[in-house]
C-alpha cells in the first residue's frame, strides 16, 4: 500500500560520485537558466529605451518592471549556483576525506552526518552561533496593564 502512494526505497545506497556528476549537471543547467534570463533582461531594457524615445511612458515603465523581476531571477539562481558549488565542495572534501573508509554497504546517511558535522564546525568556529534556543527559554518582562485601574486613582475619584 505505502509502495504504491510513496514510492519503493532506494536499495542502492548513492555514492558520492554519483551526487557530485548530479550536482555539476545541476550548475551547468542553472548556468544555462541564467543567461537566458540575462538575455531576457536585456530585450526588456532595449524595448523600454524604445518606448522612451516613442514617448511612451506607461509602456516602458512596464518593461523596466520586467526586467526588474528577470534581474529578481538572477540573483536566485546565482544564489541556487552558490549553494551548490558548497554542497560539492563538501562532498569532494567528504569524498576525500572518506575514500578509503567509504565502502559500497554504507548508506547516505552517513555521508549526510559527515556533511552536517562539517558545517556545525564551520559554523562554530566563525562564531556563528545560533542562540535561538536560549531566547525561547528566558522569561519575558511583565508590563504593566495600562488599561486596569490602579487602587490610588479609584480612591481619588470615589
Amino acid at each position: 500500500m505505502f509502495c504504491r502512494c510513496f514510492g519503493r526505497p532506494n536499495k542502492e545506497p548513492t555514492l558520492p560520485s554519483s551526487m557530485l556528476d548530479k550536482l555539476h549537471e545541476k550548475l551547468g543547467i542553472l548556468e544555462k537558466n541564467e543567461s537566458e534570463i540575462q538575455k531576457k533582461a536585456a530585450v526588456e531594457f532595449g524595448r523600454a529605451k524604445e518606448f522612451a524615445r516613442a514617448k511612451n511612458r506607461k509602456d516602458a515603465l512596464q518593461c523596466l518592471k520586467r526586467k526588474k523581476v528577470l534581474e529578481k531571477q538572477i540573483e536566485k539562481v546565482g544564489s541556487f549556483r552558490v549553494r551548490i558549488r558548497n554542497q560539492m565542495m563538501i562532498l569532494q572534501g567528504a569524498n576525500a576525506d572518506e575514500t578509503a573508509n567509504f565502502d559500497d554497504h554504507e548508506s547516505v546517511t552517513e555521508l549526510e552526518e559527515l556533511e552536517r558535522d562539517k558545517l556545525e564546525e564551520q559554523a562554530t568556529s566563525s562564531g556563528n552561533y545560533n542562540h535561538s534556543s536560549s531566547r525561547r527559554n528566558r522569561k519575558q518582562p511583565t508590563r504593566p496593564n495600562p488599561h486596569k485601574r490602579r487602587e490610588g486613582k479609584q480612591a481619588a475619584h470615589a
